[in-house]
């Protein structure tokens, strides 16, 4: 008999202690991990120009020639409608161009599907890039009199 009630007495033990366990684990957790905050830039993005701008900066950013440019100020030749505005998106990079494939990957396909504005933007753009005096032949078309 006192065989039996130590083996119970052992027993109940182990299963208050395992009890105690799983309750301490449940209410267990972890916090010394802090990630690091998680940094964004703002920016508005004119997909038709290809431009950037940054409210924070106070900076455009736009691609000429092979390499990309920022300035305070946007140059004469790139004009960018306000009217139909831009679109406001987050990058983790300082300089948004880093990250212009997938900027335009996720922006630049909505531009694309009013063709129409494009091709007038960038007939826009060439004639202020070379604006040309224009000779008007005054009805001769090349033939003399």
């Amino acid at each position: 008999m006192r065989f039996a009630l130590l083996t119970a007495a052992l027993l109940a033990s182990a299963l208050h202690t395992g009890t105690a366990s799983a309750q301490q684990w449940d209410n267990w957790s972890y916090s010394g991990y802090n990630p690091p905050p998680q940094i964004t830039y703002e920016y508005v993005y004119y997909p038709a120009q290809q431009v950037y701008y940054s409210p924070r900066f106070r900076t455009w950013y736009w691609p000429e020639r092979s390499r990309w440019v920022e300035s305070a100020y946007l140059p004469s030749y790139i004009r960018v409608d306000y009217r139909s505005g831009g679109y406001n998106i987050r990058l983790s990079s300082r300089t948004p161009y880093t990250q212009h494939v997938y900027v335009e990957q996720q922006y630049g396909h909505l531009w694309r599907r009013v063709p129409e504005w494009r091709q007038e933007y960038r007939e826009e753009r060439w004639e202020d890039r070379h604006h040309r005096p224009h000779h008007h032949h005054h009805g001769h078309h090349g033939h003399r009199d």
